[in-house]
């Protein structure tokens, strides 16, 4: 039962201003009251990146952590204020079937003309990891050489003296470096493995989300009044409709449901138009030159005769005849086409649907799961046929994040030595000089030059067992493991049996197996279940006339 006091609650105040009691209380209010978690069978279920699931599409089914392909993204076909609206290509042809849809109910009146649903802008959508990894990159070198080599500890008997008076080459300075690691590693992630595992990163840069709002993710108030709209309920079962969850923390935000077998079929049919279009141009290709040979050419009939003007010069009217029947030939042949051993590719959209209505080879279903027949059923005119398996649509879109690690460490460690040489190209060290048996001994002190080296030369002297080394030292010390001495060799030896035996991308696929165990805690990251539900069917059809060619 619901207590006064949160009766008369009529808008929730939450926001990160707030003292730590009463954001709780706020925060409270906002899962019970406003936007539930959808346990009631009439509610859509929404996502919850922090309580529930924070490595949604930040990691692949092995929990390896993922970023998408870059030649994988596409922007967004539709009017935004946005600059950059790029998602995943998979994604961006749902969220436009979406926006389709919303427009054509708004269209025949069944949603409010005005508000944030309504408009369907795209305000955020991805941005890259990697280019986020830059300024932990920038943050790291600023904190290890203005502060931690600049001054002096009275806690560490090795750092009684600034650290920076004792490097004198790059393995002084890599050693240095890792101990400064255990302290900071933690904290400020160094590798994009520990970024995306750290909470720092918004969810947009999966390729998987699109916000259509931009107010603070933060405004409890924003996302009250958002729910409160009374386009709200539509937009929930619209969303879910085409494969999309809302974030249940930022509302406005649509996140691709993955398991869902709609979103999957719109990643089938990514996939296969290139392969859509490689068909139809064999099968025009192989058309006209069969029929170039069965008819005589516009130009044998008239001397004037030009391909790419035939429409327009005066020519004979037998030339111009000829190359009418021939284009009719053409087509009635590619339509009549009857390939042995194919099956029709058909999608969700429907049989008679021109753009996808093409032939296929049955070789090309690995990708795939086939739930169903490849039929639509007459009473619900709903079309289930093949999905992209979950494994195939990681290793399809996106990229591990730790194959590029080890080769990213080594050229930020050259950068980091390189600028810290051009701001400190000597050192200076102490050295006692003279007779110590007879007493007689000096202290001083001397300037030694820092070794520089080019690019080429480093990639020379410190080769790839320096780097599985070093890449497997730095993974430990920002995760916090810790192996004994007997373990950390024996991980080391099998890292260098597997760079030897196989090479070195499985040697790093080893190391990140071995760091990993015990990190990603969170089961069932991704459900596969069937996604269909009854409700929605007979709620969604409002009568609307779509757009001509559409079917929904």
């Amino acid at each position: 039962m619901v207590s006064p006091i949160t009766l008369k609650k009529e808008l929730a105040k939450g926001n990160n201003l707030l003292k730590s009691l009463k954001i709780f209380i706020e925060k409270k209010f906002y899962y019970d009251e406003v936007y539930p978690d959808g346990s009631s069978p009439w509610v859509t279920r929404p996502i919850d990146f922090i309580n529930e699931n924070p490595l949604y599409g930040k990691v692949d089914m092995q929990k390896n952590f993922i970023y998408p392909r870059p030649e994988k993204l596409r922007p967004l076909n539709v009017e935004s204020s946005a600059e950059d609206t790029r998602v995943l290509r998979f994604v961006a042809d749902a969220f436009e079937d979406l926006k389709r849809y919303i427009n054509a109910h708004l269209a025949n009146g069944y949603l409010l003309p005005t508000g944030i649903v309504a408009e369907c802008d795209p305000k955020q959508t991805f941005f890259s990891l990697l280019d986020k990894y830059d300024m932990y990159r920038e943050l790291h070198y600023g904190h290890f050489t203005l502060l931690y080599l600049a001054f002096s500890s009275e806690t560490q008997a090795h750092r009684k003296f600034p650290p920076g008076k004792k490097i004198i080459g790059f393995p002084d300075f890599m050693k240095y470096f890792k101990d400064f690691l255990k302290a900071s590693g933690a904290i400020i992630p160094f590798t994009p493995s520990a970024l995306v595992a750290s909470g720092n990163l918004s969810p947009l840069y999966t390729g998987l989300c699109i916000e259509i709002h931009d107010a603070k993710y933060d405004d409890d108030a924003a996302k009250h009044a958002f729910i409160n709209h009374a386009n709200f309920s539509f937009f929930q079962l619209a969303a879910r409709k085409h494969g999309f969850f809302l974030d249940r923390n930022v509302p406005w935000r649509l996140v691709a449901d993955v398991t869902s077998y709609k979103m999957r079929e719109y990643a089938r049919i990514d996939y296969e138009k290139p392969l859509v279009s490689d068909i139809l141009k064999n099968i025009h290709d192989g058309l006209e030159e069969d029929l170039k040979k069965m008819l005589p050419t516009p130009a044998q009939i008239h001397p004037n005769f030009s391909d790419e003007t035939w429409s327009k010069i005066s020519a004979a009217e037998a030339a111009l005849q000829v190359r009418k029947d021939f284009e009719a030939a053409k087509a009635a042949m590619v339509g009549g086409t009857d390939i042995q051993e194919k099956t029709e590719l058909q999608t969700f959209k429907g049989p008679k649907d021109p753009e996808y209505t093409i032939e296929y080879d049955l070789d090309l279903i690995f990708p795939f799961n086939v739930k169903k027949n490849e039929l639509c059923e007459e009473e619900t005119g709903n079309c289930i046929s093949r999905i992209f398996t979950l494994e195939a649509l990681f290793e399809e879109y996106y990229e591990n994040v730790h194959v590029r690690e080890p080769m990213i460490l080594r050229y930020n460690m050259w950068r980091y030595w390189t600028s810290y040489l051009f701001k400190n190209p000597t050192a200076k060290i102490s050295e006692t000089v003279g007779c110590t048996q007879l007493g007689v001994k000096t202290s001083v002190v001397k300037e030694v030059d820092r070794k520089s080296m080019s690019w080429e030369e480093f990639k020379e002297e410190y080769g790839d067992l320096f780097w599985l080394k070093t890449y497997l030292d730095v993974r430990i010390l920002e995760n916090n493991i810790a192996w004994s001495k007997e373990k950390y060799d024996r991980k080391l030896k099998k890292a260098f049996i597997a760079y030897k035996v196989l090479d070195f991308d499985e040697a790093v696929a080893y190391i990140n197996d071995e760091v990993k165990k015990g990190l990603l805690g969170y089961a069932d990251i991704y459900k596969e279940k069937e996604q269909f539900d009854s409700t929605i069917a007979t709620i969604m059809p409002l009568g609307a006339t779509l757009p001509a060619g559409k079917s929904y």
